[in-house]
């Protein structure tokens, strides 16, 4: 009966249409007299049977009820109950009447029960209360007691009981289904819905957003309309495919909005089917991911390119170098590996300052580039280094023309403003396959050797690599005999930088740099001999001759009243070497005034440290013995992170690369305040290496980093040297009254920098050396959303503010307008404006310094 209408006939033919769930007002009706006879009829209005009499008509309509339903006598005794009831029980009918209901009635609705009971006639109750089942399952439901009038029948109790878990598991659908409604509405993913036939039948919010389209210019509409061709057709082949077999698919897919712009998005279709497996509509959610893509590829073009010359760069060429050997070996065809230098470079960039060596580089480069054939690689691998890759070649002399091309490109000269500057270059090739299995950094080894070789023998040439001649002049020159001789012979000394406290002018030690004084060459700087060692057990034993004698001039300046702590420099061999610590003990113990925490160790960051946790050990024990440790070229490895999480070190060293070129490179200046913000976060102290001038000295402090050496400082110098520079050293005076600025005047220290380098780069395009930069809006750059945001509260800087905002203003509209106005050949009017735009460069530069004073704390 359920799902079917009722047509109730009342006091004589009154019709009273009602639904199966009003079922209590035509029971209350027929119990009450109040029916005389009852017709059921179907949906379509068709008499399905008639019943005379109310007795007859009350039991088809109770048995059909979708609640129990049952007669009791005022002590509970079950006269009567329909098949609901019993179900509810989950016992046979035949078990339920007869019996008491209390036996179906948990024990704490007992007294509820009991209470209903006893109302007496002419009332009508509801309560909620618990049945027993006959698995002891309790069951919540609502009974509703009436105590009718019926003739011939005394203290008759008509009891309907509501299974309240349905109604809860209906609510629940509901609340699930409001909450769906929810998620499609406010959902940040665009939703589309189509019918079977794919016609769109619904869009969220978000799919608005995303392609502009509303939903009513998309009702009824196929998703077409969004459609590119970028996707061919087998690839909606196998997406209706998924959808058929699997149904679902997702993947990515270009898309184009209503404005004709095309995006890529995140996809994922689902068909919705009913029970026989037929389709009744597609439900497509979708992410734009365009901006993810586009800066994935940013970052994958920085990955392999040279930022500079956008040349290929050493991760790349590895893996072109590669992919051409095994090309080499399946076509039977020789390739060629050029190591190329240039000659005379590092003056002009010495003389002439960065910005000028490189702009050489990148016109260099592309002269070079342009000598090579279409497949061939031309990689930069830092300063004014370069690997060519000559595929497909007969043999050396088939390269010949290529690398007197490369030697001419070169050679010629290039003029950068009122400058003509001149280099040349010196070439080293090798070539692959070779006679032994070689890999492709023992190729570029070559080259380079051969290279060098170039250079001894005049440079501006090229020299080919000669396996036996390499292994002659290894042994002549840097066999490793011969640096055993110099360590019996004491040819090996070492020289002193003094570490200071910029702010309180307090030198608090110094590093420990060997030389090796050759009887022929001079003194040579430790790039030309430990790198011959570092893998070899020579260098354990020079590195404990270090330490030796660090312990032996701490000794001989506490004689003389200078008391000074030494660092030493501790390679990633020596510090893994089994009973380094032992040794370590040995040495302090030998010399027994030295107080041991006047002992440093410097780790270089960028170390092969294979087992962390054993160095991180030994570390301790050396701790233990009073030697402390620092992090040493902090942030040019591939861990960082790690070795300062794990390794326990009082230091980090900040490597000069990032420190010597913070004032030009904005870049640099945002890692050195990462690494900082580093550093207090893990309570590590700092050094910074590579302060050459007072400018650098300046900026470290305002960052907040007290502690430095450097060239501005002092160069390395012999021991017995050091204790008159300690007398007579005094700091800058620029330094003195340096704090660190707050947190939110950051921006102030960028300022310069950013500003320098914007500059810069509109130049450089204006040359025609790079492309176009993006107009930046005044408000948009960091220091001008400072300026924006300054509190008028801050008196002290109002003055300063006043002068420098409209000259901010200047320098950015000065730069859009030379953007605009730029074409191929210069003309007067945009040379005139790259002239303002400099002179008020120098204006703004000097207005920050001022800014920078007022706003210490």
């Amino acid at each position: 009966m359920t799902g079917k209408s009722v047509s109730a006939l009342i006091a004589e033919n009154e019709a009273l249409r009602v639904k199966l769930e009003d079922s209590e007002e035509i029971l209350h009706a027929i119990r009450s007299g109040q029916v005389d006879s009852l017709v059921i009829m179907g949906d379509a209005g068709e008499q399905i049977f008639t019943l005379q009499g109310a007795d007859q008509a009350y039991r088809i309509l109770v048995e059909n009820m979708s609640e129990g339903a049952l007669t009791v006598n005022p002590d509970g005794m079950i006269i009567y109950a329909n098949k609901r009831f019993a179900d509810m029980l989950k016992v046979p009918l035949e078990k339920v009447i007869g019996t008491s209901l209390y036996l179906w009635i948990a024990s704490g609705s007992q007294q509820i029960l009991r209470s209903l009971l006893a109302m007496g006639a002419g009332n009508n109750s509801r309560r909620e209360l618990h049945l027993v089942a006959s698995d002891n399952l309790e069951l919540p439901t609502q009974v509703s007691a009436s105590f009718p009038a019926i003739q011939g029948v005394d203290h008759v109790i008509f009891l309907l009981v509501t299974d309240l878990s349905e109604i809860n598991e209906f609510k629940k659908r509901e609340q699930e289904l409001t909450r769906s409604a929810s998620v499609f509405t406010n959902a940040s993913e665009g939703i589309l819905i189509t019918d079977a036939c794919g016609n769109i039948v619904d869009v969220n919010a978000a799919f608005t957003r995303i392609t502009s389209y509303t939903r009513e210019e998309v009702l009824g509409r196929n998703p077409k309309i969004l459609g590119t061709s970028r996707q061919d057709k087998q690839f909606f082949t196998v997406l209706w495919g998924d959808l058929k077999e699997k149904g679902h698919w997702s993947g990515e897919i270009w898309n184009r909005r209503k404005n004709g712009e095309m995006y890529v998005e995140m996809l994922k279709i689902s068909a919705l089917c009913d029970n026989n497996g037929t389709v009744l509509q597609y439900i497509g959610m979708f992410s734009d991911i365009t901006a993810m893509k586009e800066h994935e590829k940013y970052l994958e073009h920085t990955a392999y390119y040279d930022s500079l010359t956008n040349l290929p760069n050493r991760v790349l060429l590895s893996d072109r170098m590669q992919q051409g050997m095994v090309q080499s070996l399946r076509r039977e065809r020789p390739l060629a590996v050029v190591f190329l230098d240039l000659d005379g470079f590092k003056a002009i960039n010495d003389k002439h300052g960065h910005a000028v060596g490189d702009r050489l580089l990148i016109t260099l480069s592309s002269r070079m580039k342009a000598t090579l054939r279409e497949g061939d690689t031309l990689s930069r691998i830092g300063g004014d280094e370069f690997v060519a890759l000559l595929l497909d070649i007969d043999n050396i002399a088939g390269c010949e023309p290529t690398l007197k091309r490369l030697l001419a490109a070169t050679a010629q000269a290039v003029q950068i403003d009122n400058l003509v500057l001149q280099v040349t270059a010196s070439l080293g090739v090798t070539i692959y396959p070779q006679e032994a299995d070689i890999q492709a950094d023992q190729l570029v080894r070559q080259a380079d050797q051969a290279m060098y070789q170039a250079k001894i023998t005049g440079k501006n040439r090229f020299c080919v690599f000669d396996p036996t001649l390499d292994t002659s002049l290894r042994s002549y020159h840097v066999s490793l005999e011969r640096i055993q001789r110099a360590i019996i012979h004491r040819e090996f000394v070492l020289y002193y930088q003094p570490k200071v406290n910029m702010r309180t002018g307090v030198v608090i030690g110094a590093e420990a740099l060997i030389r090796w004084q050759h009887p022929e060459k001079g003194l040579l700087l430790p790039a030309e001999f430990l790198p011959l060692i570092e893998d070899h057990p020579l260098i354990v034993e020079l590195g404990d001759w270090v330490i030796d004698n660090a312990l032996m001039q701490i000794e001989i300046w506490a004689a003389h009243g200078l008391f000074l702590s030494v660092s030493i420099n501790i390679s990633a061999r020596q510090l893994q070497q089994a009973g380094f610590v032992d040794r370590v003990r040995s040495l302090l113990a030998a010399h027994p005034t030295v107080i041991p925490g006047f002992l440093e160790m410097e780790i270089l960051e960028n170390s092969a440290l294979q087992d962390l946790i054993r160095v991180s050990h030994v570390i301790d024990e050396c701790r233990t013995l009073g030697v402390l440790f620092a992090l040493d070229d902090f942030g040019t490895g591939y861990s960082s992170l790690t070795y300062l999480k794990r390794l326990p070190v009082k230091w980090l060293k900040i490597d000069q690369s990032f420190v010597r070129d913070m004032l030009d490179d904005p870049d640099d200046l945002s890692i050195l305040t990462g690494v900082l913000s580093l550093a207090q976060a893990f309570r590590r102290e700092v050094i910074a290496e590579g302060v050459e001038t007072v400018a650098h000295g300046a900026m470290l402090l305002q960052l907040g980093c007290e502690l430095a050496q450097g060239y501005g400082i002092a160069r390395p110098i012999p021991a017995a040297a050091l204790p008159g520079w300690v007398l007579n050293w005094r700091n800058e005076p620029a330094w003195n009254n340096l704090l660190p600025v707050i947190h939110a005047d950051l921006p102030l220290l960028f300022a310069s920098t950013e500003h320098r380098a914007w500059v810069a780069t509109i130049e450089s395009f204006l040359r025609g050396e790079r492309v176009a930069p993006m107009p930046l809006d005044h408000h948009a750059c960091r220091f001008g959303a400072w300026l924006d945001a300054v509190p008028t509260a801050r008196h002290e800087m109002q003055p300063v503010i006043k002068a420098i905002a409209p000259l901010h203003l200047k320098i950015h509209d000065i730069a859009a307008e030379l953007l605009e106005l730029h074409s191929p050949s210069q003309n007067t009017e945009e040379l005139a404006r790259v002239a303002e735009l400099d002179q008020l460069m120098e204006m703004l530069l000097e207005q920050l310094i001022l800014l920078n004073g007022s706003s210490a704390p």
